[in-house]
């Protein structure tokens, strides 16, 4: 389901008619409050515990109306995602989740991911992508400055765990 705020907007036929890069075996779509379960999974999977809670899944997939998900699927099984949230004005996606599970990591499904919301981005004539990273977590880092982000500032104590992050920017 398209947000309201999709079919609000000046660019709601383009968004409508979005298709996205689909893989071989693998379907990039929009998620719905169906996925929560399966979102909550995978976090856990990869995080060793859920940073975010099914509360937040929904608020972001069924209220923000300058959010979505883009969800990676294969065989009714979710592989990975990517959460996307833009100010009123349409200039930053800000990057929300971004998560791949360990079995696909290294395997360009990232990349996709990464390269349907980038799509999305220019449909929606948004000016810049914006993210935060664990400050140790450099695998992640080199993924962004591989596609165009540059570091920005250090945010101190900035997980619930007291650890630091980066902030880092691209312009499209």
């Amino acid at each position: 389901m398209i947000k309201t705020w999709f079919h609000r907007s000046k660019k709601s036929s383009e968004v409508s008619d979005f298709k996205f890069k689909n893989a071989k075996t693998v379907d990039f779509r929009f998620a719905t409050e169906a996925d929560i379960k399966q979102l909550l999974a995978v976090e856990r999977e990869v995080y060793e515990e859920i940073p975010w809670t099914a509360s937040h899944f929904k608020h972001e997939i069924n209220e923000n109306r300058y959010a979505c998900f883009i969800v990676a699927e294969e065989s009714g099984i979710i592989l990975g995602y990517i959460g996307l949230r833009w100010d009123r004005k349409h200039t930053d996606f800000h990057i929300s989740n971004f998560i791949v599970r360990k079995t696909e990591q290294g395997q360009g499904l990232g990349s996709e991911l990464f390269d349907n919301a980038l799509e999305l981005s220019k449909i929606l004539e948004i000016s810049k992508m914006s993210l935060e990273v664990a400050l140790e977590n450099r695998g992640a880092q080199g993924f962004y400055r591989k596609r165009g982000f540059e570091s920005e500032r250090i945010l101190s104590h900035y997980y619930s765990d007291g650890n630091d992050a980066l902030e880092m920017l691209k312009e499209i």
